[in-house]
């Protein structure tokens, strides 16, 4: 009998040892595979992140601001740089009300943007007619945006608009094919709508938006340069009022838009 438990004790033991054993390993590999596992989570989030840097000169005042954005919800989770600066122009009472888009880089992950900025939108079309040539052509009087009408004038540019971010869901109704001057004075079903798009000619030209109909409001103006191909994939990268977690992208908030092609 003593033999019997002595055995039954040594089997217990060898149980026991075992189970320690495995349990001891099964921890190990549970923590390796936890840490892979997090892992995999960080890059999957930091995958759906995009960093946006603004640089900004103001009446030849430069700073700049990199906004952290979620590229899944479209918001900012995080913004660095000079948001001092940012804050005391753009947070005040009469903020900005034109940009103008100087250059920009991207790719997947990172957007820099050049800016410059003016207190009133009429000053970028004095600053234009500096820096980028001749008009082919001026546009009638009874034509041009003062006078709150729709122009369409042939020439070397189309320019196309979409719904969504990524050149998706095109807008038939708005777009110029062919044009050197195309003015839509309000938007009507498109109106607070477009999200990309883009412009093709062998010419420089500019396309202007709007906040307002009758072209009034903030304006956002892009210079296509002598590129033949200008495209902005994702509207609500760019600020249209605010900084920070108060600020207001350009995306679905043009309600005018005016392109001019210049010699």
């Amino acid at each position: 009998m003593k033999i019997f438990y002595n055995c039954l004790l040594l089997v217990m033991s060898l149980l026991v040892f075992s189970c320690q054993n495995n349990n001891e390993e099964g921890i190990d590999t549970t923590t390796e595979r936890d840490i892979e596992v997090n892992s995999l989570l960080q890059k999957e989030r930091e995958a759906t992140t995009i960093n946006v840097n603004h640089r900004y000169n103001y009446y030849g005042k430069e700073f700049e601001v990199t906004y952290v954005f979620d590229n899944e919800t479209k918001k900012i989770i995080d913004a660095y740089g000079d948001v001092a600066i940012a804050k005391e122009i753009f947070s005040k009472e009469k903020s900005p009300e034109g940009s103008l888009v100087v250059s920009k880089e991207e790719n997947k992950r990172f957007v820099a943007i050049n800016f410059m900025i003016f207190d009133t939108a009429g000053e970028i079309d004095i600053h234009l007619e500096k820096t980028s040539g001749k008009i082919k052509e001026k546009v009638p009087s009874s034509l041009n945006r003062n006078k709150c009408f729709n122009t369409s004038l042939y020439g070397e540019t189309d320019v196309h608009f979409y719904e969504d971010t990524g050149y998706n869901r095109e807008f038939h109704n708005i777009k110029g094919i062919d044009r050197r001057v195309h003015g839509i004075q309000y938007l009507s079903t498109e109106n607070d709508k477009i999200s990309s798009f883009y412009m093709n000619s062998p010419k420089r030209a500019q396309l202007h938006f709007y906040e307002h109909s009758c072209y009034t409001g903030k304006r956002l103006t892009f210079d296509k340069g002598f590129n033949s191909f200008y495209g902005v994939n994702d509207l609500s990268l760019y600020t249209l009022s605010g900084w920070w977690f108060w600020r207001k992208s350009w995306n679905d908030q043009a309600s005018s838009l005016w392109l001019i092609q210049r010699s």
